[in-house]
């Protein structure tokens, strides 16, 4: 059920613009982390607690319920996608519709988080399209998801097979804060690009 390099090849937006600033922002956070650690990374941009905390209480609603184990497997990934790509738009939105983003502040950072969170729970479907149109190409965001998904999904693989639940849950908010971290440098780097 996972990725094969076969489906990767055929299916990287090579010559999509929003791909490449997508890889340039996912490298600079991996030069970030290297030379200092996630929550200093973070902490320049955003508050790194608000943002994890918020994180994982999204994705306490996107993993409620699913099924793990071989019969879950597509579930899981199905999880890990909608996670990141979900947080990839909150990291989106908060840098380009609130303008946070730019210098961690606890408060003004946990309302510009409630304010994306009520925009997308009172969007009808046709109005998160339009949102996430806006923000990031379809095929881009897809791709990426799907391929940093994958990688999540290897790395809980043999914590499902061990039964740590609840360490898979930690992983998947830990995905879903990747996804943001992503989105608000993407932003940084000046966004969707037609």
């Amino acid at each position: 059920m996972a990725v094969t390099q076969q489906w990767a090849d055929k299916n990287r937006p090579k010559n999509n613009l929003d791909y490449q600033r997508i890889v340039d922002a996912v490298q600079i956070i991996e030069r970030e982390i290297k030379s200092s650690d996630p929550v200093t990374s973070m902490n320049r941009r955003f508050d790194y607690d608000t943002g994890l905390r918020f994180g994982v209480r999204r994705t306490e609603d996107t993993y409620n319920g699913t099924r793990t184990g071989i019969d879950g497997e597509r579930a899981l990934i199905t999880s890990l996608c909608s996670a990141w790509v979900e947080g990839f738009a909150f990291g989106s939105l908060v840098h380009s519709r609130y303008g946070r983003g730019r210098q961690a502040e606890t408060f003004a950072d946990q309302i510009a988080l409630v304010d994306v969170n009520h925009l997308l729970r009172n969007s009808d479907q046709v109005e998160i399209d339009r949102i996430f149109l806006e923000i990031v190409s379809k095929d881009a965001i897809n791709f990426v998801g799907a391929m940093r998904s994958n990688n999540a999904y290897i790395t809980m693989k043999p914590l499902l097979a061990a039964g740590e639940r609840s360490r898979v849950r930690e992983l998947l908010a830990a995905h879903w804060f990747d996804g943001f971290s992503v989105g608000l440098v993407f932003q940084e780097l000046g966004g969707h690009r037609v």
